[in-house]
C-alpha cells in the first residue's frame, strides 16, 4: 500500500472509517497520509445563520403570497374572446349601419363573413394560448398577426377592385376614425381576462390582443362603408386592425421593459 493506493481508496470510499486495514498500517507509517486523513475527518464546520434576518425574509416572501386557484377551461377563455368581439361588432354595425352589406352579393358577404370569422377565431384561441405557458403551438404566436393580415389583404383583393376615388385621404380618414372607438374598448376588455393568466411575452401578447382589437373595427366598417375601392378598403379599413397590434406591440414592449427593469 503507497499514497497513490491510499488517495483512490479514499476518493471510492463512502468515508475514512471504511478503509481497509492495510490502508490503516500505512497512514501510521505516512505523515502525509496522516495530515489527509486528519483533515478528512475534521470537516468543516457550517456558518451559521444570524437569527434576526430570518423574521425579515419570512415577511417578506409572505407579504403578497395568496393561495393559487387552477384557470377555467381555454374553451372559456376562448368563448370570452369571441362573444366580445362578436358584441361589439354588433353594437357598432347597429350604431353606423349597414350601408355596405346591402349593396354585396352573396358571395362576398360569404366570404368577408368567413375570412373575418377565420382570423377572429385563430387570433382568440392564440390570445388564449399566451395564458397558459407550455401550450402546444402549431403556428409561432408572433407570426400569426401577420398572417392574419397577409390572408385578409389577399381576399380583399379577390373580391374587390381598385377604383378611382379622388379624394383618398378626405374619404378615407373618416372611416378609420369611425373604426377606432369599437377597437379601443375592446383592447380593454380582453386586457382584464388577460390578466388571470401567465404571460411571459407582454410583447407577442399585446400584438394578439391589439391585432383582434382592430379587427372588430374591420369588421364594422366592410359592413357598413359602401366605398369598394380596394385601396380605399385595405388602407383605411384593414389599417384600423393594423394600428391595434402596433398599439398593443408598443404597450406591451413597454410593459415588458418595466418587468425586467423590476427584476434587475
Amino acid at each position: 500500500m503507497n499514497c497513490s493506493d491510499l488517495d483512490f481508496l479514499l476518493h471510492r470510499a463512502a468515508g475514512v472509517d471504511t478503509l481497509p486495514a492495510g490502508a490503516g498500517a500505512h497512514v501510521r507509517t505516512c505523515r502525509r497520509c496522516q495530515a489527509l486523513v486528519a483533515a478528512l475527518n475534521q470537516g468543516a464546520p457550517l456558518p451559521s445563520v444570524p437569527g434576526e434576518p430570518v423574521p425579515a425574509i419570512e415577511d417578506r416572501l409572505l407579504h403578497n403570497l395568496k393561495p393559487a386557484h387552477a384557470l377555467p377551461p381555454k374553451k372559456f377563455f376562448f368563448a370570452a374572446f369571441l362573444l366580445i368581439f362578436v358584441v361589439l361588432m354588433a353594437l357598432g354595425i347597429a350604431h353606423l349601419g349597414a350601408f355596405a352589406w346591402a349593396e354585396l352579393n352573396l358571395m362576398r358577404r360569404i366570404m368577408i363573413c368567413a375570412s373575418l370569422g377565420a382570423s377572429a377565431a385563430l387570433l382568440a384561441y392564440s390570445m388564449v394560448q399566451q395564458m397558459f405557458p407550455g401550450s402546444r403551438r402549431i403556428v409561432s404566436p408572433a407570426l400569426l398577426p401577420v398572417g392574419a393580415f397577409v390572408f385578409l389583404t389577399l381576399m380583399l383583393a379577390a373580391l374587390f377592385e381598385v377604383g378611382h376615388s379622388g379624394h383618398f385621404i378626405r374619404d378615407g380618414m373618416p372611416c378609420f376614425e369611425a373604426g377606432i372607438p369599437y377597437a379601443v374598448p375592446a383592447a380593454i376588455l380582453f386586457w382584464l381576462i388577460l390578466r388571470r393568466g401567465a404571460m411571459l411575452s407582454p410583447r407577442v401578447t399585446g400584438v394578439i390582443c391589439g391585432a383582434l382589437a382592430g379587427l372588430i373595427g374591420v369588421s364594422v366598417l366592410e359592413v357598413h362603408c359602401s366605398n369598394f375601392d380596394l385601396r380605399h378598403i385595405l388602407v383605411w379599413h384593414l389599417g384600423v386592425g393594423v394600428a391595434g397590434a402596433l398599439a398593443g406591440l408598443a404597450i406591451g414592449s413597454v410593459g415588458e421593459l418595466m418587468v425586467r427593469r423590476r427584476s434587475a
